[in-house]
């Protein structure tokens, strides 16, 4: 199961979220001013994995919040799971199931405060899922019905009465399947860093320290008792455990790429069992209750010797702790959400977009979800990846936390957009060459002027806004910013190798209805008209009868320039010099099919929701 969306209510700034579906590709960015509740969200979604949540968490003046969150379900894992247990489901239900017409869940829990207490609910589903309608009508008539036709037991009361029980009657009874199979959700701040003494007895305690270390022993297989075990001949386990740690220490070179000079180091991790001795200053603790307790102390080695873990850059331990994180959810074989709060914080710009690059090479395992005020952590080729997140003053004067998707950066205000602005250096939004809608992509100039001088023909009475493009590779990012501030737009391309690379670079981003991705039938726009009327109002030269345009443009690109004489065909037309009565049935029926395609694109919405 992956994480797919979420929405917060009572908590910390957050009055309402609203349900916010998070980025298809799993790289999920939040940008906005400081105590905007950026933090707030991750917080929220770490509270709704760890079931815990304290009393200054909940909204001022409010006494209950809930989080819901929605998930993709992996069918076949599922579905395997509910068949070992032996539980019947519903026909209605096991066919959108195998089909995959039921591929999401949306589960939510809640917390109340009463005085200093805190309770919190079993996680539920969500009261409107989809789910329920899969279960409607049922009757106990139905599922023995159902046994009968499965098991053939109908002549045997026991085990029919068995069958009843197994029968899965209510969705709710599916929560056990679907919470086995929730992944696991770290939340990594600063504060989230491998201690260099941590006593055993405090391992049990739900705090970050102790939760990284516990991940680090499941890492490495080593067990707490194992530990107890050996303290007085550590080298022994150590020595046991050194295939474990040596894999350890390559996997985590991989990630961390840090040099020094021409050098590359291998940062280890090592780390000992030691018995309190009050006279031991390395520890501070305030109480002599922890005399001959054991505790872990843990170093940083590498080519220059050992290093306290406080010595080592923050950047280091960022790497570290989300090396770590990973690591414990492929132990349990378990999808990971990887919350970050402000990871770029202690990173020089380089290491920001090297972080970038290594998000993009974990996506497909994991979710990753930060947040930013930094423009080098934001990739202007996938700025969908962008929510903002504001604080604003409602109709109740009150403060709350705003939400904005990806599609909708427009209605944010500047400062919150500025990481965004700095990344990609202007604001579109606010510029007079693209307008709010009906913005059509070509790929090139020429293009522009045919199809400007036939809308206009064929639609006087219609709005088209074109806006020609460098060649067909610039379209991808160009609409990945028009999304981003809410601009409509339609794509449209050549129909040679590289239009066809494009469309399908973009319906690999599954954001766009195909609709709204448009192929001209020929290699190039030229095609398209009938040759006659190419030689007599655009080349005013003939074309051998067994050359096409395309080859005849192409051999006498020095003598005709495509974009030249094209701009000299539309000042023929803004001078009255054509007319449609001029152009033959073919070109005129080619440019009134692409006008008609171009159009009804419109009538779609530009991008999937």
């Amino acid at each position: 199961m992956r994480l797919i969306g979420f929405r917060i209510i009572n908590f910390k700034s957050i009055l309402d979220s609203g349900f916010r579906n998070l980025s298809p590709d799993n790289i999920t960015g939040f940008i906005g001013q400081n105590e905007s509740g950026k933090t707030s969200i991750l917080e929220a979604l770490e509270v709704f994995s760890s079931k815990r949540m304290y009393k200054n968490q909940f909204r001022i003046y409010c006494n209950s919040s809930t989080i819901y969150c929605k998930y993709q379900i992996n069918n076949k894992d599922i579905f395997n799971n509910l068949e070992q247990q032996q539980y019947l489901l519903p026909l209605k239900f096991q066919e959108a199931f195998r089909s995959g017409e039921f591929n999401e869940i949306t589960l939510k829990i809640t917390f109340t405060s009463n005085n200093n207490n805190v309770t919190t609910s079993n996680y539920e589903l969500y009261e409107k899922d989809p789910i329920y309608s899969y279960f409607e009508g049922l009757t106990i008539e139905n599922l023995l019905e159902l046994a009968n036709k499965f098991l053939e037991v109908a002549t045997n009361k026991d085990i029919k009465e068995e069958i009843k029980h197994k029968f899965i009657k209510n969705p709710n009874n599916l929560l056990p399947s679907f919470i086995q199979n929730l992944p696991i959700i770290k939340f990594i701040n600063n504060a989230t860093v491998l201690p260099e003494t941590i006593f055993i007895k405090d391992l049990s305690n739900n705090t970050q320290e102790a939760d990284i270390v516990k991940d680090f022993l499941k890492i490495t297989n080593i067990k707490l008792d194992r530990l107890m075990q050996y303290q007085n001949n550590f080298l022994e386990m150590k020595n046991e455990k050194e295939k474990e740690l040596k894999r350890f220490w390559k996997d985590l070179n991989i990630i961390w790429k840090q040099y020094l000079g021409e050098d590359r180091f291998i940062p280890k991790i090592d780390f000992d069992i030691i018995t309190y001795n009050p006279s031991n200053t390395e520890i501070q603790i305030s109480s002599i209750n922890k005399q001959g307790d054991i505790y872990l102390k843990f170093s940083i080695e590498d080519k220059n010797g050992h290093f306290q873990i406080s010595q080592r850059s923050l950047g280091f331990k960022l790497y570290l702790s989300i090396f770590i994180a990973l690591k414990a959810a492929q132990v349990e074989n378990k999808n990971i959400v990887l919350l970050l709060d402000e990871p770029g914080v202690n990173l020089h710009p380089n290491g920001q977009r090297s972080l970038l690059k290594l998000f993009e090479q974990l996506k497909s395992n994991i979710d990753i979800i930060y947040t930013t005020h930094s423009s080098f952590l934001i990739d202007i080729n996938h700025v969908y990846r962008i929510l903002t997140v504001e604080n604003i003053e409602n109709e109740n004067e009150e403060h709350i936390t705003k939400i904005e998707k990806y599609n909708t950066l427009g209605n944010t205000s500047y400062d919150t957009l500025l990481p965004l602005y700095n990344s990609i250096g202007m604001n579109i939004s606010h510029q007079e060459v693209i307008k709010k809608n009906r913005n059509l992509l070509i790929e090139e100039i020429s293009a522009f002027y045919y199809i400007k001088v036939f809308w206009e023909l064929l639609y006087q009475d219609k709005e088209l806004n074109i806006l020609p493009l460098s060649g067909a590779s610039k379209t991808l990012d160009i609409s990945l910013l028009l999304i981003g501030w809410g601009l409509d737009h339609t794509i449209l391309v050549d129909g040679d190798n590289e239009g066809k690379k494009v469309i399908k670079k973009l319906n690999d981003k599954k954001i766009y209805p195909k609709e709204r991705l448009l192929t001209i039938d020929y290699e190039g726009i030229e095609e398209m008209f009938e040759k006659n009327d190419f030689e007599q109002y655009i080349i005013l030269d003939s074309i051998s009868k067994d050359v096409s345009i395309n080859q005849f443009m192409s051999e006498n690109k020095n003598k005709y320039s495509k974009a030249i004489i094209s701009r000299d065909f539309y000042v023929k037309y803004k001078n009255n010099q054509l007319e449609k009565e001029m152009f033959s049935e073919y070109t005129l029926n080619n440019f009134k099919n692409l006008c008609n395609l171009i159009d009804k694109s419109f009538e779609t919405n530009f991008i999937i929701n």
